[in-house]
């Protein structure tokens, strides 16, 4: 049985139900996840996790195109890959031609921007998100602002669980400073939601079913 036959299924007796559960997941907020080390020394990890206060969590990992592992540094700038200064990744700062890193979050997400730095105007960026289905966008110019907005590109609303962003021509360089994205409910949260609320529903006419009854007989 599918998802949407389940909430099919549940909305004959629980309509309401269903209109507070979705109305709940449509208020997702979005969470900004900021990557940079504000007057810290640059450091070397293998992959390095961050938390924010809304639970959502993302690992971040480094890699060639080749699938070759690689460190990643954070500094005052964000993330970076490589074993060096991050103002010198391979001649040029932060992740440069052929590297990729990784973001893999908690639970899929919807990505609103990413936001950059030490990115020239000229600078070009390829993303892939791997979720339900795994889509891909190339060589996209950064522009002067160091922001890149999902909005209006064909990976808008895409809900995925990995986040790859990559340097591919060999001129490009730049830092991840932070990613803004929101958090979509699983359906099954989204089902336990409504399972919860339709036993409710129930208890509570059966709770004036047996009201009605007293007052009858009294």
């Amino acid at each position: 049985m599918t998802v949407s036959s389940v909430l099919k299924t549940l909305s004959v007796a629980t309509t309401g139900a269903i209109a507070i559960a979705f109305s709940a997941g449509e208020a997702a907020q979005a969470v900004f996840i900021d990557f940079r080390r504000p007057g810290q020394p640059v450091d070397f990890f293998p992959e390095l996790t961050f938390f924010s206060p809304s639970g959502l969590n993302v690992t971040a990992t480094g890699a060639t195109l080749n699938g070759v592992s690689k460190n990643i540094n954070q500094s005052q700038f964000g993330l970076g890959i490589g074993n060096v200064s991050p103002i010198e990744v391979n001649g040029r700062p932060g992740i440069a031609n052929d590297e990729v890193l990784s973001l893999d979050f908690s639970t899929k997400v919807k990505v609103n921007e990413v936001l950059f730095s030490l990115a020239s105007g000229e600078d070009n960026v390829s993303f892939r998100l791997d979720g339900d289905n795994s889509k891909s966008l190339l060589n996209q110019v950064l522009g002067a602002s160091g922001v890149f907005s999902f909005s209006g590109t064909s990976l808008e609303n895409i809900f995925a669980d990995v986040v790859e962003i990559g340097a591919l021509q060999p001129n490009d360089s730049f830092f991840i400073a932070g990613i803004d994205v929101e958090p979509i409910p699983e359906p099954f949260t989204i089902l336990g939601s409504l399972s919860a609320l339709g036993a409710g529903t129930l208890m509570k006419k059966q709770y004036e079913k047996r009201q009605n009854k007293v007052n009858s007989d009294a």
